[in-house]
């Protein structure tokens, strides 16, 4: 059973966000949601995930940057297979994605690269020339919004780093 449930809603429209926090009443009510292959609630697929403490989650994200590599300057027609392909040279990718426009799908023409080592990104960031597609693309180590801002404080060429956390993922 439900112990507690909080319902996110929007201030200005009083329409719920399509997502809420509840804590569960026993543990194993906790495991057996989370077994479940497709969780559904009134008959509609949800989501569900174990809520992180934010330290855990910060520190995991700073593990996961230090193998995050960004690209720009991208063709329009580059693809996530694309990357997958020139990038996998240096190492086991686990995951890439090239942004898109939420109105029209087009390319942002920027991507990221995940690799599974820390070491496969570094040697990937060391070599100054990519060629994807005979096109020069241009590789950045991602970093967190400190190091960036920190970074951007003592460059002489503030555009040396990129901030990962500025770009945002959406899922739908």
């Amino acid at each position: 059973g439900i112990a507690w449930l909080r319902v996110e809603t929007d201030p200005h429209t009083g329409l719920n966000k399509g997502y809420a926090f509840t804590i569960l009443s026993t543990p194993e009510s906790t495991a057996d949601l989370l077994s479940r292959k497709s969780p559904t609630l009134r008959g509609l697929p949800i989501g569900v995930s174990v809520w992180k403490d934010p330290k855990d989650y910060l520190q995991e994200k700073d593990r996961v940057l230090k193998r995050k590599v960004f690209v720009k300057r991208l063709a329009a027609n580059n693809t996530e297979d694309d990357l997958l392909q020139y990038f996998s040279r240096y190492g086991k990718i686990e995951k890439v994605e090239v942004k898109r426009s939420h109105f029209d799908n087009t390319s942002r023409r920027i991507g990221f690269v995940i690799f599974e080592r820390e070491e496969d990104a570094t040697v990937c960031l060391e070599e100054k020339l990519h060629l994807l597609n005979e096109r020069e693309i241009i590789c950045k180590k991602c970093k967190n919004t400190a190091e960036a801002r920190k970074e951007k404080l003592n460059a002489s060429n503030p555009n040396e780093t990129f901030d990962s956390s500025r770009v945002h993922s959406a899922t739908f």
